[in-house]
């Protein structure tokens, strides 16, 4: 990577991300222009490794799937898949980049890395400061709290980001103090915001770190298949909690936008059963969202875009194939870093970034839009990157995280 682009991403289009969420999709693509650049001369090599990932090629036949499914769903939006399969394919092009990346490369990455995550951060700390400032300069319309909402990509990504930056920091440093101010601070940061998500997806990729730190691979294996059982079961257990009574308990006492969710996954739940094995098709969500009856929006609709839950969202769209081709991917990305590099340190960072992106995306969002897949990501380079590191034998590169 030429040091213009390191810095010109860092210190530009990295901070953007605070203010739209597209603008990851932006900060992936020109991270991949990069790293294309960097091995120019054996682009051939990297094109042919992409598929050569045993998580792309489920990946592809998923997104195959989707786009067969095309023609028995109730929406036919082509774009919205191309735009998604554009995104995936493009996250792929990083991660073999990434395999391929010398870890010499990495290690000079990292002062525009550090830069671009404290750029981050000064801009959700300062529009939290000011109430959404500079956010708010085109938006004079909108209360607080929906601008704050503007800058929940920049705080997923913060939060998806946190245990490999606190890993890179350990090893950089060769102590564990910055690391905690580091997590300390964008816990805190992440508990001022409203999305509630973020310091829940935090708190469990900790606690998913620590533990597997503890005790080690087996720990890691036992967290990622719990998490997965939990995953592919919501939408039965939505189906048994989306009562009545816990959506008025969440609406009076924790808030609104929690009795909606919960009425979304239990309505969802329900259209998941009716076609239970292939799915009602790619886009359906918005459609079957129309006809859902739940609780209304100031004009009077009752629609909603997605699920607001990753898995649910795949259920219902693509049904038990493209769940089980789905898992078969996360399989197979964990295994190829867990099987070659099977020691506790390694295992806490990938355990508890998986945590972090697992709870996000069973909370807050679906499954097609490009800034979350272009979230996931660059937090799968950023995890394949430090694990180069940690892996190393250089000695300067050989200190325990």
């Amino acid at each position: 990577m030429q040091p213009w682009m390191s810095y010109g991403l860092a210190l530009f289009f990295v901070p953007l991300a605070a203010w739209s969420r597209d603008a990851t999709v932006v900060i992936l693509t020109l991270t991949v222009v990069a790293i294309t650049h960097s091995q120019w001369s054996s682009r051939a090599v990297l094109w042919r490794s992409v598929f050569s990932l045993s998580a792309a090629k489920f990946l592809s036949l998923m997104m195959l799937f989707a786009g067969l499914s095309l023609v028995w769903s109730p929406q036919f939006s082509p774009l919205p898949w191309a735009q998604a399969s554009l995104t995936i394919f493009l996250c792929m092009m990083l991660c073999a980049g990434m395999q391929r990346f010398q870890v010499e490369g990495i290690w000079k990455a990292i002062k525009p890395t550090v830069m671009a995550g404290g750029a981050l951060l000064a801009v959700l700390l300062a529009e939290r400061l000011t109430g959404g400032f500079f956010v708010g300069l085109h938006r004079t319309e909108q209360t607080a709290e929906q601008l704050f909402n503007v800058m929940n990509g920049g705080l997923v990504l913060m939060a998806c980001m946190s245990i490999p930056a606190m890993c890179l920091l350990r090893l950089k440093t060769s102590s564990w103090t910055w690391p905690v101010i580091l997590f300390c601070l964008c816990f805190a940061l992440g508990l001022s915001y409203r999305m509630d998500a973020v310091p829940v997806a935090m708190l469990a990729a900790l606690l998913s770190f620590l533990l597997v730190q503890k005790w080690g691979v087996r720990m890691a294996v036992a967290i990622m298949v719990l998490i997965g059982i939990v995953s592919v079961g919501w939408a039965l257990l939505a189906a048994i909690w989306a009562t009545p009574t816990l959506q008025v308990w969440f609406t009076d006492n924790i808030h609104p936008n929690w009795g909606h969710r919960i009425a979304i996954w239990g309505r969802a739940s329900e259209f998941i059963h009716q076609s239970i094995l292939f799915g009602h098709g790619f886009d359906a969500a918005r459609t079957l969202g129309q006809t859902a009856g739940l609780i209304p929006d100031p004009a009077g609709r009752t629609s909603f875009l997605h699920p607001h839950n990753g898995m649910i969202h795949l259920w219902l769209e693509l049904g038990g194939v493209g769940v089980a081709v789905f898992i078969a991917a996360l399989i197979a990305s964990v295994r190829s870093v867990l099987s070659k590099r099977s020691n506790r340190c390694i295992a806490a960072l990938v355990t508890g970034t998986f945590s972090a992106t697992a709870t996000i995306w069973l909370l807050s969002f679906g499954v097609w839009q490009p800034w979350w897949i272009a979230v996931l990501g660059l937090t799968t380079a950023a995890v394949m990157g430090v694990v180069k590191l940690a892996a190393a034998d250089t000695p300067r590169q050989s200190v325990n995280l």
